[in-house]
């Protein structure tokens, strides 16, 4: 039996971690991850037991489907015949979250299962959302990327708070979570669904005056990455930031239709 100060510790730790008797919808875009799907959803289900389900959604053309459900129990994956991109996928995913925190996360594993559980459980009414962040205090690069995405990213990140406002120092990092609620208003609000659908959210959560909690974490670069860092991309962050100031700061619908039918025309995923 415990005694009675280990009684009252682990009231305390209830108490102060509420959130862990919630549950976590993990979501997983999956575009051709069959060689990297597998370990990361086993590591998942193994490890974190609030987890209800695990979204892989899957728009590519090799067995991701077939790995990912041999992988866990808890594992649903949904199929779509058309390219969604990275954004596409996520938000679809959300739609169909049933959990009360929605996280997204990468299908290498990037991060570790254990920093996934952590950025989860420190979901809370005062902060709602809370991003994985590679630049933040106390994060910890075990295997470090390319040098040139790292400018790149370095390069982008201060463009985005010149231009829009944004914060954040790493909103591309692929771990993120969101109360429920507010992830399906931002599934709802953000019309980019390529990569650069990262920015659009911290923007619109700028916009909605919703706190965003930044947390450095334990992450590790994964060979066979699926973007490349290129002159094409490079030019399309730059203009996808261009294009989300003049949607939000003009009134003319006229421009507005311009530039939404040039990113639908002009993506990467």
């Amino acid at each position: 039996m415990l005694n009675e100060t280990m009684e009252q510790e682990l009231i305390r730790e209830d108490q102060a971690s509420p959130l862990l008797m919630r549950t976590f919808s993990i979501i997983i875009p999956a575009y051709n991850e069959e060689k990297r799907i597998g370990q990361t959803i086993r590591d998942i289900e193994a490890n974190i037991p609030e987890v209800s389900e695990i979204l892989v959604i899957f728009d590519g053309k090799d067995k991701t489907p077939e790995v990912a459900m041999k992988s866990g129990e808890k594992v649903r994956v949904v199929r779509h015949d058309k390219r969604l991109g990275h954004g596409g996928a996520v938000f679809d995913g959300i739609r169909q979250a049933s959990g009360e925190i929605v996280c997204f996360i990468d299908a290498d594993g990037a991060s570790p299962w254990y920093e996934v559980k952590r950025i989860c459980a420190l979901v809370s009414d005062k902060t709602p959302v809370v991003f994985g962040s590679r630049w933040a205090k106390g994060a910890k690069i075990v295997k470090k990327e390319r040098l040139r995405n790292v400018l790149g990213g370095r390069v982008y990140h201060y463009l985005a708070f010149a231009l829009l406002g944004v914060r954040e120092k790493d909103s591309f990092c692929g771990l993120k979570a969101f109360k429920k609620d507010i992830a399906l208003e931002l599934a709802n609000k953000v019309t980019l669904t390529d990569r650069t659908f990262n920015i659009a959210i911290s923007y619109n959560l700028k916009l909605m005056g919703i706190p965003v909690s930044e947390i450095g974490i334990e992450w590790s670069h994964k060979d066979g990455t699926q973007l490349a860092v290129g002159i094409k991309v490079i030019a399309m962050m730059f203009l996808s930031l261009i294009g989300l100031r003049l949607i939000h700061k003009t009134h003319n619908h006229r421009i507005k239709k311009i530039i939404l039918h040039l990113r639908r025309k002009v993506q990467f995923y």
